[in-house]
């Protein structure tokens, strides 16, 4: 489905700011707006001194408003992309903190505020038998998404206990502000997906193939 494309068009790195526009095709999809409840998503532990906080996320609900992916060629096999997004949502939330061998667990609900994420960079998509193959040729390590939540006030509570006990070698508020923002892990250059086309609607073929043809 044009989603997979989308995912797989988020871990792509940055183009210059001085070089020219090369979009001319802006694919949507309307499967992608709406709520979505079954993204696999990876969260990067949070590491702030000796203290290494783990999250995971057994349960979420992600409202995609509004979205768009531009593509344009750089050259015969390489494709520019930019996907932007605006989106909101919640999740239900583990957090393990560990410390020298000592662990704590909590649960908490956190909220993703109303935001907007733009990320740009290079692909390359061709056809491959009954579907595509899209690579990724520069990617980021991650993505930024701002949270609010009383994870971070709850989370200071067990920082603070460690840090008597590690003699005060603890940045507390440090890890306060590193909770503000979850860091999610992309694709690494050189991976590759496929995509069906009995996994895509009519109008998601017509997107591709009119913009693989005038490439």
């Amino acid at each position: 489905m044009l989603l997979t494309c989308v995912s797989v068009a988020v871990g792509i790195s940055s183009l210059r700011a001085e070089d020219p526009d090369p979009y001319t095709h802006t694919l949507y999809s309307d499967r992608l707006n709406g709520v979505h409840s079954d993204l696999k998503a990876e969260i990067s532990p949070v590491t702030v001194g000796p203290v290494t906080v783990r999250l995971t996320t057994p349960s979420h609900n992600l409202e995609v408003l509004e979205h768009e992916l531009r593509l344009g060629p750089v050259d015969k096999r390489v494709d520019a992309a930019t996907l932007r997004a605006r989106y909101q949502g919640e999740a239900q939330v583990v957090a393990e903190l560990e410390l020298a061998g000592m662990t704590s667990e909590i649960d908490d609900h956190i909220v993703l505020p109303l935001q907007e994420t733009e990320i740009t960079g290079l692909v390359e998509i061709a056809r491959d038998g009954d579907g595509y193959r899209v690579t990724t040729i520069e990617t980021p390590s991650h993505v930024e998404i701002q949270v609010e939540s009383d994870l971070a006030a709850r989370l200071e509570i067990l920082c603070r206990g460690f840090a008597v006990m590690t003699m005060g070698n603890v940045d507390c508020e440090a890890l306060d502000q590193a909770l503000s923002v979850v860091k999610i892990p992309l694709p690494e250059p050189g991976q590759e997906y496929f995509i069906s086309s009995a996994d895509l609607t009519e109008e998601e073929r017509r997107q591709i193939e009119a913009y693989l043809r005038q490439r």
